[in-house]
């Protein structure tokens, strides 16, 4: 699983370059638009449009045309529909003698490519703390390291703080010490701290050794992951004592405390 969820996040970052590359497409384009033909493209060096960025390659928005899959010219509504838009996927990418971008061709997206695309745009949004707000948090059992069994069911009435994790996340690691201090705080209160990971039992209860972390890990889980569209690490959710999610996402670690408490008290507070 490990590998498998670096791969997801390497794709992830490959389509997220790819992404930023053509955002800005704002900017004005020279007046000099080139007609699409095959005889001009014959002189561009055509590019792969899922691994464009290059050291040597230059991305000068002004000189960019952006085409369908017809040929036609698109306009800057059209661009921003396009880049969106599941129906439609980056098919041919193309540099002049410089290596300048110069013409980017779209073409109709395949089944696979609307899916892939849909789930990575949604991965965009769900890194904005409100995108789930306001939901009830989705049906979960789970067990911890210690054979205990946490339900959706079992901690209503409760505030439940989950950290999303894996042993090989730097941030995550170094962002523990903070969460054993928000785990001191609310140690009397009805407030569960729950971590979750794809890693294997026996990989934690060795990271355990050498490391304190006071939450009730989780481990070997990758619902949440899908559930919840987990992209980059580390993670979090808090999910009021109706099992509403009230926040989900990630903050620096010297703002962590103080911003999580003041999500904790408000849960804590509320009838």
């Amino acid at each position: 699983m490990r590998n498998t969820s670096l791969m997801m996040f390497k794709d992830f970052i490959v389509q997220l370059v790819v992404i930023l590359l053509l955002a800005p497409v704002a900017l004005a384009q020279d007046n000099d638009v080139p007609v699409l033909t095959d005889k001009f493209l014959a002189t561009l060096m055509e590019l792969d449009p899922k691994a464009p960025a290059s050291d040597d390659i230059e991305f000068d928005f002004k000189k960019i045309a952006f085409y369908n899959a017809e040929g036609q010219l698109l306009s800057e509504e059209a661009k921003k529909e396009y880049r969106s838009n599941p129906e439609y996927t980056l098919g041919r990418m193309f540099a002049d003698a410089d290596k300048v971008v110069r013409v980017v061709i779209y073409r109709k997206s395949t089944d696979l490519e609307k899916a892939q695309k849909a789930s990575f745009q949604k991965s965009l949004d769900a890194m904005n703390p409100d995108y789930f707000k306001g939901e009830k948090i989705k049906p979960f059992k789970v067990t911890d390291m210690q054979g205990n069994t946490y339900s959706n069911k079992d901690l209503k009435g409760k505030v439940v703080v989950f950290n999303f994790w894996f042993i090989g996340c730097v941030p995550c690691v170094e962002e523990m010490p903070v969460l054993n201090k928000l785990v001191e705080k609310y140690k009397d209160q009805d407030v569960v701290f729950l971590a979750v990971t794809y890693d294997k039992k026996s990989e934690v209860s060795t990271f355990l050794k050498n490391h304190e972390f006071d939450y009730q890990i989780i481990p070997e889980n990758t619902q949440f992951a899908i559930d919840y569209s987990l992209m980059a690490y580390p993670d979090h959710m808090i999910v009021d004592k109706k099992s509403v999610i009230q926040y989900k996402g990630n903050i620096s670690s010297d703002r962590l405390f103080n911003y999580f408490s003041q999500y904790i008290d408000l849960c804590l507070a509320a009838q």
